[in-house]
């Protein structure tokens, strides 16, 4: 699977690497991955023999029959379980669980990272280019308050007339304020995700391109589903309760045992021997208190049904964005084509009310309508743009996940 952009360009790719290699929250995922792989480790250990000293001292009465011996007594214990009905197995299986779970959630937090760098990029330039747009709707505007002056000056137009245009222009001004505003704040949030001051002169160079997916949307479906860290994480998670049962589960047999020991000395009599060597066969229980052990089961079965039911969920959500996505970018390459149009026809209509008005033939209130018109055409095709800029990258990214920043 391939992705085809035209000029591919290098300033969203590059955003999205600067936000993961500083954000704290990639920081912390990792932290926690590292956490799971020494779980891995600690689970696997669990298999070996525990070892174990004690040692005591006591104080009794010469003439406490139990206390004729040794004052200290020291205790060296190795402890290997033979049978723990699977308590062990579970519990490596949820070390390594746990490890895919973080895993998941490392990746997820990294593709929710590069997905906020996309909006956030898309609404920058949709202001952006809003402002832009606006700029030239105030310079067109402005021209037409020129020109009014001068007929109102020569009497050739009402106050009125003047009155609507200053209105207008006062209208238009109010909105590029806005927009500037919006600029602003899109900086302030893209600056905040990367880490580092935004370079809008260096960013607006190379504006990054809608983004084709040369698959069909079935193909888009299953690639999104195989690979989303989202779905992967509720398997893990799925796992990890299926594990918990199972040690559950085996709480209501007992652990079989081998423990050897080795005695130094010994509280009721005295010994020839500086140690004695012991070797013992046991069972030992965990069933807690009263009937604990079932409810403690039944809730675990419960917890396990219901994470099942959370991969459903999620594989639905997935579903459905990436399938709304998948629509809404062929729908706005047509729209932005439409509107491209609508744009052009609109730039000429204003020419033509601009001609038709000094012959008498339009009004001026028909020439600032269509001026605000074209206006409206300009920022709606800005708005359009942008968003196919966000969705097609977002739909990337559910598809051929964070390889898309490193494509080439």
């Amino acid at each position: 699977m391939q992705l085809s952009c035209a000029g591919f360009s290098q300033s969203l790719p590059k955003l999205m690497n600067a936000a993961l290699l500083s954000h704290p929250s990639i920081a912390s995922q990792k932290a926690q991955m590292q956490a799971a792989e020494i779980g891995v480790e600690t689970a696997k250990w669990q298999y070996f023999p525990t070892p174990a000293i004690s040692t005591e001292r006591v104080n009794a009465v010469n003439t406490d029959p139990f206390y004729r011996g040794d004052k200290n007594v020291t205790t060296v214990r190795l402890q290997q379980p033979l049978w723990t009905n699977g308590r062990l197995t579970a519990g490596k299986d949820k070390a390594l669980a746990t490890l895919a779970f973080e895993t998941a959630d490392l990746n997820e937090t990294s593709l929710q990272i590069s997905l906020k760098v996309a909006q956030t990029y898309a609404d920058l330039l949709a202001s952006h280019w809003r402002m832009v747009s606006t700029e030239q709707s105030l310079a067109t505007h402005q021209k037409l308050r020129e020109q009014v002056q001068r007929r109102v000056d020569l009497g050739a137009q009402s106050d009125s007339d003047l009155q609507l245009a200053q209105t207008r222009l006062d209208s238009v001004k109010s909105d590029l304020s806005a927009a500037r505003a919006r600029v602003e704040s899109n900086a302030v949030r893209l600056k905040q995700l990367i880490g580092q001051p935004i370079n809008l002169t260096e960013l607006l160079g190379s504006v990054s391109k809608p983004l084709n997916l040369p698959l069909t949307q079935v193909q888009a479906l299953e690639t999104a589903l195989a690979i989303s860290p989202t779905i992967q994480k509720s398997r893990a998670q799925s796992q990890i309760q299926e594990a918990i049962v199972e040690e559950n589960r085996s709480a209501l047999l007992p652990d079989v045992y081998v423990r050897a020991e080795r005695q130094y000395g010994a509280f009721s009599m005295q010994s020839s021997n500086s140690f004695e060597d012991r070797f013992f066969v046991g069972l030992s229980t965990q069933l807690g208190a009263g009937l604990s052990v079932l409810t403690n089961l039944k809730s675990a079965q419960a917890r396990s049904q219901a994470a099942k039911e959370e991969v459903q969920t999620q594989t639905l959500t997935i579903s459905e964005q990436v399938l709304t996505d998948y629509a809404q970018v062929a729908r706005l390459t047509e729209q932005t084509q439409a509107l491209q149009s609508a744009l052009t026809s609109q730039e000429q209509v204003m020419l033509s009310h601009d001609r038709q008005f000094l012959a008498g033939r339009k009004s001026w209130t028909e020439v600032l309508n269509a001026a605000r018109e074209l206006a409206q055409a300009q920022a709606q095709l800005t708005d359009v743009k942008a968003n196919h800029i966000a969705v097609s990258w977002r739909l990337a990214l559910f598809v051929k996940g964070l390889d898309i920043i490193n494509t080439p």
